[in-house]
């Protein structure tokens, strides 16, 4: 099978990886490079030969529609595809000047990349994948497993519990593969930082009950939909969306599926060559930091103001300067991945109860 060389581009080395395992597991003679900026990309395009460039739109540097120009003036065959969180007209009026094969939308499905890789490089046969759920190909031996596909184990659990999505979020919140669509109108972005704090919370728990990999599932009934979340080891997360009511029609089945569905995931993940695991000393408790020189003149000037406070010479000018300049010297820190939600914000993602139209105000 002839060779097709594919490049990725963007600045989540996450995504990169499991996007490049997932089209060099098709069988389809795909050999993938990924790099993280279009100015590399610029660089291994001068010295390389491509097929198909995969990139994000939003990168560090240039962005994937400045590349794309600036690449075909080194390769004016490659093929494009190109990624988007925000696609509206603008954009895609820019894809369509700058020659963009395709243009996929984030979250993205990777089923539906991998048919648009098929369709830009004309490969009319490929092993069964989501994207081409009718092909056929000869029966695995009875002592041979067919190779795990994320998408597919994300598209049946999504089947097993008749859910709207299932996504798999990385430990900062942001999606690298998802079977399904979010619900039309549906902004989950102000959500995540709330659910990935009690994810981080269940991986602390875990590990300092001795568990190596957390296998907590959490479930949040909502008018508009329930959310599902699992954790899939230390560094990945199930999120599904389910129509409202799922844990009643499918009872203690909700618990083993999703187990189930996180168990294969991790697998899979690890077969990529993806860790998954926290170091144990992550968890412990951070070491108080010795007093040193500087400590003790803050403490020594302190001290001074106190004593003026006492013999009634305070100038409170002189304090307020003094506990500025602790703030400025040690500015409060949030840990990643925590939120707070308004009600404003719940009631929008259906979250809230459906207000009576007969009520009066009070």
């Amino acid at each position: 099978m002839a060779e097709h060389r594919i490049l990725i581009v963007d600045d989540q080395r996450d995504v990169r990886r499991i996007l490049r395992t997932q089209l060099e597991s098709l069988g389809l003679g795909l050999h993938v490079t990924e790099v993280p900026s279009g100015e590399e990309a610029l660089l291994i395009l001068s010295r390389q030969s491509f097929h198909l460039l995969i990139t994000n739109l939003r990168l560090a540097g240039i962005s994937g529609l400045e590349l794309l120009p600036k690449a075909r003036r080194r390769q004016p065959e490659l093929r494009a595809i190109l990624i988007a969180a925000n696609v509206d007209d603008s954009v895609q009026n820019r894809a369509q000047e700058a020659g963009v094969d395709h243009l996929l939308r984030k979250p993205l499905e990777v089923g539906k990349l991998v048919a648009a890789v098929r369709q830009s490089l004309r490969l009319e046969q490929a092993s069964k994948t989501l994207s081409d759920p009718g092909s056929s190909e000869a029966e695995p031996e009875d002592n041979e497993q067919p190779q795990a596909n994320l998408a597919e184990r994300l598209a049946l659990l999504r089947k097993d519990l008749g859910a709207i999505s299932a996504s798999l979020l990385d430990d900062n919140g942001r999606i690298v593969a998802q079977a399904g669509d979010w619900p039309s109108g549906t902004d989950l972005t102000i959500l995540i930082p709330s659910l990935m704090a009690t994810f981080s919370a269940g991986v602390k728990v875990a590990h300092t009950l001795g568990v190596e990999h957390p296998d907590d599932m959490f479930f949040f009934a909502g008018v508009g939909f329930d959310i599902t979340m699992a954790h899939v080891g230390d560094l990945a997360v199930l999120l599904m969306l389910s129509a409202p009511g799922l844990r009643d029609r499918i009872g203690d089945n909700l618990l083993r599926l999703v187990h189930q569905a996180a168990g294969d995931v991790l697998q899979i993940l690890e077969g990529m060559g993806l860790i998954v695991s926290q170091p144990a000393e992550m968890f412990e408790a951070s070491p108080v930091a010795e007093s040193g020189p500087e400590a003790e003149e803050d403490i020594a000037e302190l001290e001074v103001i106190l004593q003026a406070a006492t013999q009634q010479k305070l100038d409170t000018d002189e304090l307020n300067d003094f506990w500025v300049s602790v703030a400025e010297e040690f500015p409060e820190e949030k840990a990643p991945g925590t939120g707070e939600l308004s009600y404003d914000q719940a009631h929008q993602i259906g979250l809230t109860p459906e207000e009576s139209s007969n009520s009066s105000s009070s």
